[in-house]
């Protein structure tokens, strides 16, 4: 029974004396421990620098793509929303001397499509209008205009001729003798000088030719290159001039004077319209 309690006794010291040889470090492996440890720290430190300076970076970003928003909201409010138009006209027609007519209550039929577009960013200026007929359809004006000083401007595309009472050209039923005879209310292609010096308005241009192509199918009194006729208006110069009277008040009176000329052209002959 005492040999067995002391080989016991023995294998248990010997075992606790084992313990701490195994927990003994060098001086050498602390050494390589603490380069380990500075080098992590390095290596944790650098990747703060780095997230920092990518922290920073995305802010720049955030500020120049917030400054590049509010540049292009300026240039949006500068240029203004285009200002779209539209018409769609349809007639209601009732003969009560056609028998149909009379049986069906009259008809419905179309009339007209205008789509039109208008708008402008500092100094330019555009207008576009297109319609369409029944049986034909056509671009009546598409122009854009740069006001280059307070009281002087340049309009280029298909505009309306300077010629008489501007805004009043087709009046009535069948429209007035100067808007019949090609004056008055008639879009043409080239370019015009507008200037304006208080009550007095003033406008000088040229045309290259009456309108876009020979067809018929235009605004505006012209001859018809295509016509049996054959004749067409080219190189045209229009000018006017006008004084409008108590200008800036309820009661405005208009007084112009206007002039028109240009080659007459003849398709057929080559030469001068006869």
């Amino acid at each position: 029974m005492t040999s067995k309690t002391f080989k016991s006794l023995g294998i248990a010291v010997g075992m606790m004396t084992c313990v701490p040889s195994a927990l003994a470090q060098s001086p050498q492996d602390s050494e390589a421990i603490q380069r380990r440890l500075d080098a992590l720290q390095q290596q944790v430190q650098q990747l703060q620098q780095q997230l920092a300076e990518q922290r920073a970076s995305q802010q720049a970003d955030s500020v120049q793509t917030r400054q590049i928003a509010e540049e292009n909201r300026s240039l949006l409010d500068e240029v203004g929303t285009p200002q779209f138009t539209g018409l769609v006209e349809l007639g209601y027609t009732f003969n009560d001397w056609d028998e149909a007519s009379k049986d069906t209550t009259g008809d419905v039929d179309f009339g007209k499509f205008i789509l039109g577009m208008d708008g402008g960013e500092g100094p330019l200026s555009y207008s576009f209008q297109y319609r369409l007929y029944d049986d034909y359809n056509f671009l009546h004006h598409a122009w854009a205009a740069y006001q280059f000083s307070d009281n002087d401007s340049v309009k280029l595309g298909l505009f309306q001729t300077p010629f008489g009472n501007m805004d009043y050209g087709y009046l009535g039923w069948y429209g007035t003798l100067p808007y019949l005879a090609g004056f008055n209310d008639n879009q043409n292609a080239g370019i015009a000088w507008n200037h304006s010096q208080g009550a007095w308005d003033t406008s000088l241009a040229f045309f290259k030719s009456d309108q876009l192509g020979d067809e018929n199918d235009h605004y505006g009194a012209n001859p018809i290159g295509s016509s049996d006729q054959g004749n067409t208006e080219e190189n045209q110069l229009a000018a006017r001039i006008a004084y409008t009277f108590n200008q800036g008040t309820d009661y405005t009176t208009e007084v112009n004077l206007s002039a028109k000329g240009g080659q007459l052209y003849n398709n057929q002959t080559h030469g001068p319209a006869l």
